[in-house]
């Protein structure tokens, strides 16, 4: 009897030790990061469905569409593999001539690796479209910290990347290539019986969700960024859902048809100045009812036009209505005292999320650590959304003003044209403008180069701007003295020229002004015109207009990316555009660039992911122009351009030929002479 009871005991000691062994290899063997691409056929048969009283339930779609011709498909990243699918709930299809209440759930997997990581973050792509449902993201989480997971804890408000997609009205539709990410570190870092959840509740119409990954950092697979999206249907319809006045002008831009940028000659036709009274005397006959002046060159004004007469369709003269075209296009005699230019509308990745203004606040009293004024360093001015001037690696290099602003009083290290104060801080969503500046920032600190990035702040949260901030915010650059100008961003339609007047006075005062090509595959023509990028070259040479590559470090191959625009007339010359590293401060990675960089430098604390965009070739260039002009080159655009042209014809890439001027390119293996 007592044999027996051994010999089962054994087999029963034997059976556990199997059984742990299992768990122990099983856990293992579990990879760090959680990444789900959603390939099919159909849905991973690990993840859950779950509906409410009105079925619903999540599908699988092969080319990444809601419903059949409806709407677009989800966009992929770049530099993923082709095909695939995508998960989706499509209460469009299941609407039956009514508004069904849908509830519809898809649950992951437990995530087995989350119990080996001290911080955890959730990302995804997805295009969502809202008519009165609501989409929403869960985790099943530890709410006890026992590190084990206990609650479904609705995240829905908090994503780093993104936006509260709570705060979606009707109608509204986010991109089809949005990314968002979500801090998940205090629900799920070491935590048994972790899920995420993709909730769809309510009447009409779908969201689609691609690429869903869990792991220790942001960095999507092979890396991604949404590019700038200003092909003009989209940026008509960002304008729309936002209640924007727009008009086309039938060249592919989009301008306020209540609005006219206006700069005043200094001369009558006669040779007289133009006076104060004279000028009170126009703006009264074309009905203007508000006035906006750039402090930094009181010749520029933005003028709101309102009727006078109530039932006329804009300003009248004489008795003749003559509306903003008119009045761009010079009918009345007494416009020959002033440029008039449209009001374009001017995108940095317009978003769809009502912006939140920045406050009036003392930067300093946020980022003690900005040095004092120098005359020494180079001075880099970032048009853009902002910079994040309190993270710790750009705070060192943000320029401070020596008090002698033109912008207004309170002005310490740049000024927010969107609001006219002081607190040029990036309040967009994805950090652009920010993301701009780590671009030059990376490549000074390798060069070694002393320099300070000027935050200009011109464009709002939502990275919408105009003409006339963008104008202002170039005027403000020069009359600060810097010695380059970076605009990431552009417009479709004819050229302006106010912005070309500003353009030239950065010539006058030997400025290089990088700007991008565009990111949507187009190839520009007499038809298809972005600018700044394609003003005549030859009477502003010193705007570079740059297209996007990408440096395969495997074959040493430079590869024109698919999302950039392209011209040999009007794009200067090809960068470094697509699997970009920028410099950050919240995610340390285990990188031989981040390695390379602390040696320099032991304040760099990290790196964030890889973003692409011709909106991070153009800052390339920006850097490459302020070692130049630290060197000591009088005209760093010329610097600039012999060098891409050396490299092409040294080391030639048939690809850009027909994409860029004389195929010239520059990427981070191609030498330059500072």
């Amino acid at each position: 009897m007592s044999e027996n009871l051994g010999r089962i005991a054994r087999i029963s000691a034997l059976v556990l030790f199997f059984v742990l062994l299992y768990f122990i290899v099983r856990n293992c063997n579990q990879p760090d990061v959680f990444y789900e691409p959603f390939d099919g056929p159909g849905l991973p048969a690990a993840w859950d469905l779950s509906h409410g009283d009105t079925p619903g339930d999540w599908t699988w779609t092969a080319d990444g569409t809601a419903s059949a011709g409806n709407f677009g498909a989800i966009a992929r990243p770049f530099n993923l593999k082709a095909g695939g699918g995508a998960a989706v709930f499509n209460s469009d299809s299941l609407a039956a001539g009514a508004l069904p209440q849908h509830s519809g759930q898809l649950i992951s997997p437990v995530l087995r690796m989350a119990t080996r990581h001290d911080n955890l973050y959730l990302s995804f792509h997805l295009y969502y479209r809202k008519h009165q449902g609501q989409a929403s993201v869960w985790v099943y989480g530890d709410t006890d910290q026992d590190q084990r997971a206990d609650t479904w804890i609705d995240i829905t408000d908090s994503p780093l990347v993104g936006y509260d997609l709570a705060t979606a009205f009707a109608e509204q539709e986010t991109r089809s290539d949005a990314r968002f990410t979500y801090n998940i570190t205090p629900y799920a870092a070491g935590v048994s019986g972790v899920q995420v959840r993709f909730n769809f509740e309510g009447p009409l119409y779908f969201w689609i969700i691609d690429d869903v990954r869990v792991g220790p950092d942001f960095t999507m697979p092979g890396g991604f960024e949404v590019p700038t999206t200003a092909a003009p249907t989209t940026m008509e319809e960002v304008l729309k859902a936002k209640g924007l006045p727009v008009e086309a002008d039938g060249q592919g831009g989009f301008y306020n048809p209540e609005q006219v940028v206006v700069y005043w000659d200094l001369f009558n036709p006669d040779g007289s100045f133009i006076s104060s009274d004279q000028k009170d005397s126009l703006r009264s006959d074309y009905g203007v009812s508000n006035i906006d002046t750039c402090a930094c060159d009181t010749r520029l004004e933005l003028w709101t036009i309102g009727p006078v007469d109530p039932n006329l369709p804009g300003p009248s003269i004489d008795g003749d209505t003559i509306g903003i075209q008119g009045l761009k296009d010079g009918e009345s005699s007494k416009s020959k005292t002033m440029g008039v230019d449209y009001n374009y509308y001017v995108a940095a990745k317009p978003d769809l999320q009502p912006p939140t203004a920045n406050p009036n606040t003392n930067p300093l009293s946020l980022a003690p650590g900005i040095p004092e004024y120098s005359d020494d360093p180079v001075v880099i001015a970032i048009l853009d959304t902002g910079i994040d001037y309190d993270e710790v690696d750009l705070q060192r290099n943000i320029w401070r003003s020596n008090d002698q602003s033109c912008a207004g009083p309170g002005d310490v290290i740049g000024w927010d044209f969107i609001s006219n104060h002081r607190n040029p801080a990036d309040n967009h969503p994805d950090n652009h403008g920010t993301n701009v500046a780590r671009v030059v920032l990376r490549e000074l600190l390798f060069a070694g180069v002393d320099h300070r990035l000027m935050p200009v702040k011109t464009h709002d949260g939502d990275g919408l701007s105009n003409l006339f901030h963008t104008t202002c915010g170039t005027f403000y650059a020069i009359a600060q003295g810097v010695d380059v100008i970076n605009q990431s961003w552009g417009w479709y339609g004819a050229p302006n020229e106010v912005m070309q007047i500003a353009l030239e006075q950065a010539e006058a005062n030997n400025i290089t002004v990088t700007t991008v090509a565009g990111n949507n595959g187009l190839g520009i023509n007499a038809d298809t015109l972005i600018y700044p990028a394609c003003y005549d070259g030859d009477s502003l040479p010193n705007v570079l207009a740059a297209a996007s590559v990408w440096f395969d470090d495997d074959s040493g191959e430079v590869i024109f990316s698919d999302f950039s625009n392209y011209s040999a007339e009007y794009i200067d010359l090809a960068a470094p555009g697509q699997g970009v590293y920028v410099l950050g401060t919240s995610m340390p990675m285990d990188d031989t660039l981040f390695v390379q960089l602390q040696e320099k430098d032991d304040n760099v604390t990290g790196v964030t992911s890889l973003i692409n965009g011709t909106s991070f070739s153009a800052p390339y260039l920006a850097a490459m122009a302020a070692r130049a002009r630290a060197a000591g080159a009088a005209k760093p655009w010329e610097e600039i351009i012999n060098a891409g042209k050396s490299a092409s014809t040294n080391i030639p890439v048939p690809e850009l030929a027909g994409k860029v001027k004389s195929g010239a390119y520059l990427h981070p293996k191609t030498p330059f002479p500072f």
